[in-house]
């Protein structure tokens, strides 16, 4: 199932109508992961790492819509502490010990180089 079709059965969505605000949120949401310092290979579209897809799910559930303002601290502060838990994770420091340079190391612009 494609990382888009399972964040709108997490913010209980059945149509496509938004599915470009939802993708708006999980490229969000992965542009401030590689901010904060998660390695490239743990965001792969394709196969993300499970704390990443919770991670984006918790931040889609937070930002997507404009309904949930009573669960919104929750949904940021589940975020939060899971991005804290990726980047002290041993599969952030151990399986992708080093990255290149330049064009695919995190900045603080929240830009990745990928265009």
């Amino acid at each position: 199932m494609a990382l888009l079709d399972e964040m709108r059965e997490r913010v209980r969505v059945t149509t496509k109508a938004t599915d470009a605000e939802i993708d708006d949120e999980i490229f969000a949401a992965i542009a401030d992961m590689r901010r904060c310092g998660v390695k490239k290979p743990l965001l792969d579209n394709e196969n993300p790492h499970p704390l990443v897809k919770h991670a984006i799910s918790m931040y889609v559930r937070a930002y997507y819509g404009l309904d949930n303002a009573t669960e919104r601290p929750q949904f940021i502060a589940a975020y939060e502490r899971t991005l804290c838990d990726l980047l002290n994770s041993k599969a952030n420091e151990y399986l992708f010990p080093e990255e290149p340079e330049g064009e695919d190391a995190p900045d603080s612009s929240g830009e990745d180089g990928d265009g």
